[in-house]
């Protein structure tokens, strides 16, 4: 049998019914898992116990469904950069093949499994070993819920950086018109989007009570490094592709400015020289030199801004929600 060419992760949402009612029977499969541990040991279902890992099971839900919506549109962007390449079809499908291939190695995979095992380790599991739990087989339970969520977020972090690292490699069959970066704009969009992920999960994870306070949480170490390193990564590059293109074509622009006007019919604006004049030349010149070096645009730049005070606001959120549960109980 062929080896997948896919993750666990998208694995589960290829089939015929919508991503976010996979990612829904992805949550209640857990509950209902969890629920059967409290039956095994004779523990009182009391929502008390269930919100204490209502994080685990809407975050796997979570990443199941977002991983997919993120995938989607990594290959969208994908092919909108091959539509402006002038590769053949040969290299086309070239690239659209090994964009495909998004197997994970296995030794990689040892990594999560050993992060979360040693989280596991010091979040309980190390009473259990020593026989100091109550509840053996819900110790257990809670301890694979922490690996299971490590495993989870590194198939899909990985996934998307290789995507986006993908994406950025067929944009080099892109040649940069600075009148028009907004064919490069589908690697912005892939890391803003990417980042969802980790703005979604890090908004449920305050739901459950973070204290923003506690930055030495495990599971807050890692998120500004991991946001930078999916903006960076598609667009690893493609400001010096820009830069050099600005400074070529400024030098041409000077060129003309100085009278050799036939220096102009190897920039941009070479098939649109009729009646140009040195006042045109400045004007174009100060729109070159205007010109983003990174592909961005109004809309990206404010979902880029959204994305990133979704966890705020979540925050602050559960504290009116907390303290309003307070007053009434009070």
């Amino acid at each position: 049998m062929a080896r997948s060419r896919q993750p666990l992760i998208l694995r589960l949402t290829n089939v015929s019914l919508p991503p976010l009612l996979v990612g829904i029977f992805t949550s209640l499969f857990f509950i209902i898992l969890q629920i059967t541990v409290f039956e095994i040991e004779g523990i009182a279902h009391e929502l008390e116990y269930y919100i204490s890992t209502a994080y685990f099971t809407l975050t796997t839900g979570y990443l199941v469904f977002i991983s997919r919506i993120i995938d989607n549109n990594h290959r969208k962007g994908l092919s909108r950069l091959l539509s402006f390449s002038k590769l053949g079809e040969d290299g086309k499908d070239e690239i659209l093949s090994e964009f495909n291939d998004q197997r994970i190695p296995w030794r990689e995979m040892l990594i999560p499994i050993v992060i979360g095992s040693i989280h596991a380790y010091f979040t309980g599991f190390d009473e259990f070993l020593r026989g100091e739990v109550r509840f053996q087989i819900l110790s257990i339970y809670r301890s694979s819920q922490i690996v299971i969520i490590w495993i989870m977020i590194w198939q899909s972090t990985s996934t998307y950086l290789r995507n986006m690292a993908k994406m950025n490699k067929a944009s080099r069959a892109i040649e940069i018109d600075l009148l028009n970066t907004d064919q490069l704009m589908p690697l912005t969009s892939a890391g803003v989007i990417s980042i969802l992920a980790f703005t979604g999960a890090y908004a449920l994870l305050f739901i459950q009570g973070v204290d923003l306070s506690r930055i030495d949480n495990p599971a807050l170490i890692p998120l500004i490094p991991s946001i930078v390193w999916m903006i960076i990564t598609p667009l690893q590059g493609v400001r010096k592709r820009i830069g050099e293109a600005k400074e070529r074509e400024i030098k041409l622009i000077d060129l003309a400015i100085d009278g050799d006007t036939e220096a102009l019919k190897q920039s941009t604006i070479g098939k649109n020289l009729r009646n140009i004049n040195v006042v045109d030349l400045m004007t174009y010149k100060r729109l070159i030199g205007n010109t983003f070096e990174i592909p961005v645009n109004v809309p990206t730049a404010s979902r880029f801004i959204f994305y990133l005070v979704i966890p705020f606001l979540t925050w602050i959120a559960a504290s009116i929600v907390d303290k309003f549960i307070d007053y009434l109980i009070s």
